[in-house]
């Protein structure tokens, strides 16, 4: 029988059961996930590679070593979530919460993440070689032994008269850490090649 808005009793039942038995290894290759609850369930090693989980409600799942890179995480809730040893490479998103999430050894590399929320985040042995972190926020992240923040890029530059954004300080322009309503900047097309030393 299949979970219908007609049987709600059974929907009830198919959660508790995916929160009991989790996913654990399951493999979810470019899998729409959009706005799918899976809070608190164990997912330990799922591959969600190129998984579109924007909306996706992960708070207090268990994601420890998963593969989500090139995951699209727009508005994703991971708050509270383990993502020890997760491989976050590639993926993208805005407003993406991870607000006292553990993601202690994650691979961030190469992240595009528009203000997005790391507070109270246990970012330790985190690497952040290439990551896009425009008007990101992270109060209280715990950031020791993180790898590559000098790799890494947290503002634009901006100057009203000169034209549009640029990611590389420049005499006369202003350092902008966070979003503003009514300004909107071009993160992925047309920026050109990143070159990390």
């Amino acid at each position: 029988m299949k979970p219908t808005a007609r049987n709600p009793r059974l929907n009830r039942w198919g959660e508790e059961v995916l929160r009991q038995a989790g996913l654990v290894g399951a493999y979810l290759e470019r899998a729409n996930l959009k706005g799918r609850n899976l809070s608190d369930v164990n997912l330990s090693g799922v591959n969600f590679r190129g998984a579109d989980l924007s909306g996706a409600n992960l708070r207090g799942a268990t994601l420890i070593r998963a593969d989500l890179s090139r995951a699209c995480l727009y508005h994703a809730d991971f708050e509270g979530a383990n993502l020890d040893g997760s491989d976050l490479s590639m993926s993208y998103g805005k407003c993406i919460s991870f607000k006292d999430a553990s993601m202690r050894a994650c691979a961030l590399r190469g992240v595009t993440y528009k203000n997005c929320f790391f507070w109270r985040t246990d970012l330790r042995w985190a690497d952040f070689r290439g990551a896009w972190m425009l008007g990101t926020v992270f109060d209280e992240a715990d950031v020791r032994h993180t790898r590559n923040l000098h790799h890494a890029l947290f503002y634009w530059y901006f100057d009203p008269e000169k034209g549009p954004a640029i990611y590389e300080p420049r005499a006369g322009y202003e350092k902008i850490g966070r979003a503003f309503p009514g300004v909107s900047f071009q993160e992925n097309a047309g920026m050109g090649k990143i070159v990390c030393p």
